[in-house]
């Protein structure tokens, strides 16, 4: 069996979609004559903790873990006031923090790429040794954050092994790169480092063709996509049950901040509750996770409260049942300049269910490709609050709309499908 390292700052017991991409690469590789090293910290700083994911890890795994130095603990340290910032920028209560802004400024301009650099270095002289140690054939890094894919460059310049550098999501064309406030000397830095990344890396990886295309405009040599995608075995033993069989479910899980507010979708909800003044009784929102002040204020403007039901974080199992169980699934793509190229790992969880996406998103991006291809639902732009309208009461009130997705187009994006595309590459990189 041939040997992989996988080197990835998100793994169980650690939750989010962060750690589902790789997690459940690692968990098909043995079945497609790959042995998975991965190559992970210690002490991770983890704003979510789901330890069901760990089943998934098959027994041929290596799992390697070092600690990492990382300056985030000094952040909290120092901003014990303001314990509502998440990942992406979300927060939960409305403040002015100047301390915040100070460290978005530092996170982009001294931690380059990102405030786990002080990682690479030991990183690379542990590694260097496990790879002659156990004759691994290719290193893969996965970013963000960025940092993972600089130990991975160095390794291969150090012990002339393959690479590839698998993209989650852009760097400097990540949605949030503009809320960093880098200078231009910051800038210049960032975009050499991703260069240089691009350039030496033997295989690009990219979850999305808009991805690809940009990635390959930056000097990626060679650049392929796999997508983020869905296990089959997570929905198995996934039956819908309906709390309330009078009312449609529309449900939204995950983290909702505010480049992520769905206005239109709110305007069309109000001019349905408007027209129709029971419409409590026969629809309920969902939103599972955490949710930004900004959006909580446009459904609190709007009149909404009454439909509106928040629920915390979940467990990835419980997650997947939610979304089973639901009617329609609320999915939004973030109204940022990279939004063409967003293509989500819930968004496939959600084709997985066989339930009706409404998404609002780019009319040409990624997602809109798929949801077209697949016949599972629809995708209006971000100011369509009209067609919003028309298609939720048709589904809700008139019930004149139904799905009928391609199973077939669906099954490509099975996680098994898609290993079996990573071996493939994996194959050929060590065949040159």
């Amino acid at each position: 069996m041939n040997k992989v390292l996988i080197i990835t700052y998100y793994w169980p017991p650690t939750g989010g979609p962060g750690v589902l991409r790789w997690l459940k690469f690692v968990k098909y590789l043995p079945q497609f004559g790959w042995k998975p090293y991965v190559y992970t910290p210690s002490n991770p700083q983890a704003f979510v903790t789901d330890n069901s994911l760990e089943k998934d890890i098959p027994k041929e795994a290596e799992i390697l873990k070092t600690k990492i130095t990382e300056p985030h603990n000094l952040f909290f340290f120092f901003n014990k006031k303001n314990k509502s910032v998440a990942p992406g920028f979300l927060q939960e209560q409305k403040s002015q923090n100047a301390f915040l802004n100070f460290a978005k400024w530092v996170r982009g301009n001294l931690f380059i790429p990102d405030p786990r650099l002080w990682w690479v270095k030991p990183s690379v002289s542990h590694l260097e040794k496990v790879i002659k140690k156990e004759n691994i054939k290719v290193v893969i890094s996965t970013g963000p954050p960025h940092s993972m894919h600089l130990i991975g460059m160095k390794l291969k310049q150090k012990s002339g092994v393959k690479w590839i550098a698998d993209f989650r999501d852009p760097w400097t064309g990540i949605d949030f790169y503009r809320q960093l406030n880098v200078t231009s000397w910051a800038d210049k830095k960032h975009k050499q480092l991703e260069h240089q990344v691009l350039k030496n890396a033997d295989l690009v990886v990219a979850v999305g063709e808009t991805l690809k295309n940009e990635l390959i405009d930056l000097g990626a040599k060679k650049c392929v996509v796999i997508t983020n995608g869905f296990d089959s075995d997570d929905f198995k033993n996934l039956l819908k049950h309906k709390e309330n069989s009078n009312k449609t479910t529309i449900t939204y899980t995950g983290s909702l901040n505010g480049d992520r507010n769905p206005i239109a979708f709110w305007e069309a909800l109000a001019k349905l509750n408007n027209t129709y003044p029971d419409l409590k009784k026969i629809l309920q929102v969902k939103l599972i996770g955490t949710v930004d002040y900004r959006v909580k204020e446009s459904i609190c403007n709007l009149g909404l409260n009454e439909l509106v039901n928040y629920l915390s974080p979940i467990p990835y199992k419980q997650s997947l049942q939610e979304q089973k169980n639901a009617d329609i699934l609320l999915l939004v793509v973030n109204n940022t300049p990279n939004a063409k190229g967003i293509l989500t790992g819930k968004f496939f969880e959600y084709l997985s269910s066989g339930n009706f996406i409404l998404a609002i998103g780019p009319e040409d991006g990624d997602i809109a490709s798929i949801l077209k291809e697949s016949n599972a639902g629809e995708i209006f732009d971000y100011h369509q609050s009209d067609k919003i309208f028309n298609t939720l009461e048709s589904l809700i009130i008139q019930k004149t709309k139904k799905i009928n997705s391609d199973s077939e187009k669906v099954n490509m994006f099975d996680r098994k499908n898609l290993t079996q595309k990573l071996s493939h590459y994996l194959n050929e990189l060590i065949q040159r």
